[in-house]
């Protein structure tokens, strides 16, 4: 299920469809604009196909696991191959932090410095790690009781 929006977002911000939606729902997460869906969901992986070309059933399998990883992602629920969903969450209370998929990019880029200085403070002041710690902070973010403000939508300072 695909859903596009032809409009203009407002501000010139191309990602803004999507995180319409601000609590955790599946069926929003592939909700864009028709020029993000071409440009990050369409793209990379037709450009990978044609320089692959791998087998018919390597495709099926490839798009099928990125098509559950994304409902997953949206979808509130913190499953065990899917680690991503907490900063996910995050990127839709904020909009401004943890754009990419594995937070590795976010890292290099600075994209999460608020995320991951709040996810510091909230370890060090709960005294909880792993699950629990998400369970938390995921109760937090639902409630809205961050206790931060959110990150300036200019680019990160280094």
């Amino acid at each position: 299920m695909v859903g596009f929006s032809l409009r203009q977002p407002e501000g010139g911000q191309s990602h803004f469809s999507c995180i319409e939606f601000t609590a955790p729902v599946a069926f929003s997460s592939t909700y864009c604009t028709l020029t993000e869906h071409i440009l990050s969901n369409i793209l990379p992986i037709v450009l990978g196909v044609m320089i692959l070309r791998p087998h018919w059933s390597l495709m099926v399998m490839f798009f099928c696991s990125l098509e559950i990883g994304t409902l997953s992602t949206h979808s509130g629920y913190n499953l065990p191959f899917n680690s991503n969903a907490l900063q996910h969450d995050w990127h839709h209370f904020f909009y401004t932090e943890n754009y990419g998929p594995t937070g590795l990019l976010d890292s290099f880029h600075g994209s999460n410095k608020v995320f991951s200085a709040w996810l510091g403070e909230l370890e060090r002041r709960e005294g909880l790690k792993g699950d629990d710690l998400g369970k938390v902070a995921r109760e937090k973010i639902a409630n809205g009781d961050v206790g931060v403000s959110a990150p300036s939508m200019e680019s990160p300072e280094n």
